[in-house]
């Protein structure tokens, strides 16, 4: 795998900012139907408050492009399209023993000319973080 990736943020507080980053990634595999080229772009945004509460939102647009067809791509070569949302929103001033709350929801959507890599899938998650 051989990846390059290039990135800025800017910040508009001492407590917030946005962010962008670009990656190409290629993926060699002795089976050419495995091998891809991978383009990914990410732009987000954070914010710090006062209070110690943090949010994060994130989205996320990866390109894939496998080299040869396959059975399973219907004989045809693979292209995915898939996006990611994610906000979070975490707590850390309601530390317990080390640890506090995050909340995080994921959006992902996922576009393939295979009917095997299609999908819509929502999570809403709580995370313990530890600090350490």
């Amino acid at each position: 795998q051989y990846e390059l990736g290039v990135g800025a943020e800017f910040s508009l507080t001492p407590q917030s900012g946005l962010f962008a980053n670009f990656d190409a990634t290629r993926k060699a595999y002795p089976e050419k139907s495995s091998s891809s080229k991978e383009y990914t772009t990410r732009l987000g945004a954070y914010s710090f408050f006062s209070s110690g509460t943090y949010l994060n939102a994130i989205l996320l647009h990866r390109r894939s492009l496998y080299d040869a067809a396959s059975f399973v791509s219907d004989n045809r070569r693979r292209r995915d399209n898939q996006y990611i949302m994610i906000a979070a929103v975490g707590f850390p001033q309601w530390n317990l023993k080390g640890m506090y709350p995050e909340f995080r929801f994921r959006r992902s959507i996922s576009h393939s000319n295979t009917a095997h890599y299609r999908y819509r899938q929502n999570e809403w998650l709580l995370n313990f973080k530890y600090r350490f």
